[in-house]
């Protein structure tokens, strides 16, 4: 038995070692830009690379310049970490005018209380909300806790929340790796466009065919006022959110305050939920709310019009 053990953990240390060295390869060069490499990118965040070197510099201690370049490589990850992390409001945003929300509640069941209760908790003019399956006797809570407001059930287990009627522009898949669905809603007594989308989850998928889609569908639309919202399933810094940067403006990126990742819960170390907005907006102050009622962590968003 304790061979097995020693074995164990020597294979855990020397795996560890070998993420660290791959993934800082990877993280400062070309990220998850080729397919081959993206599982190995998105499985080594700053946040477990750190972890990683201090394994490694705890277990070569004896051995002086193993245990040194760890360690250095722990602090790098931590300082990257840390850096691309946490952020502060700007103090001069000014004044907000509505508030929008999404937040991906991963099929509630017996928790639907507390999710609506907190999702209530944030008066959000508009509310999206992921994998919430509010169908069958579920949606007479939701219907009871949200009233006055309309809920607009959506493809994929996706909802949307609005004072009024919310009309459909479009919808459909993400080149077969998730969908989207296009709606038109009023927020602040103007006309905009709703863009909510969900991403497939499975890690050995390329991202880069639905934000392929993502962009075609965007594109048409940046000159109105739209706000993208969804589970992008796809860490902040990967190098597909870098065109749609051009398009859009991330509202945590923008006016983020806190720790900016999403999942998962109870330590998330992934941005994987967004809202995204066109020019339209001023984006005064994005939090990323804490619950114990999803895995997920709520992405609320205060905005003005320019």
């Amino acid at each position: 038995m304790r061979k097995i053990l020693h074995w164990l953990r020597r294979f855990s240390v020397y795996g560890a070692a070998a993420l660290l060295v791959a993934g800082l390869l990877l993280r400062l060069t070309v990220r998850d830009r080729f397919d081959g490499f993206a599982l190995v990118f998105y499985a080594t965040p700053w946040a477990l690379q750190m972890l990683a070197g201090v394994v490694c510099t705890i277990h070569w201690r004896k051995h002086r310049m193993a245990s040194r370049a760890f360690f250095a490589a722990a602090i790098f990850c931590a300082s990257v970490w840390a850096w691309t992390s946490f952020r502060l409001a700007p103090k001069d945003a000014g004044r907000a005018e509505f508030r929008v929300a999404y937040w991906n509640v991963a099929r509630p069941g017996w928790r639907i209380d507390g999710v609506l209760q907190r999702a209530k908790s944030w008066q959000a003019d508009l509310l999206g909300f992921g994998e919430c399956k509010a169908g069958g006797p579920l949606q007479v809570k939701w219907n009871q806790q949200l009233a006055p407001k309309l809920i607009t059930e959506l493809h994929r287990q996706m909802m949307l929340v609005s004072a009024e009627h919310a009309d459909l522009v479009e919808a459909g898949s993400l080149n077969k790796a998730g969908e989207y669905e296009l709606r038109r809603v009023t927020l602040d007594g103007r006309r905009v466009l709703v863009l909510s989308v969900d991403f497939d989850g499975d890690p050995r998928q390329t991202r880069r065919a639905p934000f392929e889609q993502l962009y075609q569908i965007v594109k048409p639309h940046v000159n109105e006022p739209l706000i993208v919202m969804g589970d992008f399933n796809t860490p902040i810094d990967s190098v597909f959110f870098e065109k749609l940067r051009g398009q859009l403006q991330g509202a945590f990126e923008t006016a983020g305050s806190g720790y900016a990742a999403t999942w998962p819960m109870v330590a998330p170390i992934m941005s994987l939920d967004h809202v995204w907005l066109s020019k339209h907006f001023r984006v005064v102050r994005c939090e990323h709310r804490t619950s114990i009622y999803s895995d997920h962590r709520a992405v609320v968003v205060d905005l003005a019009w320019k």
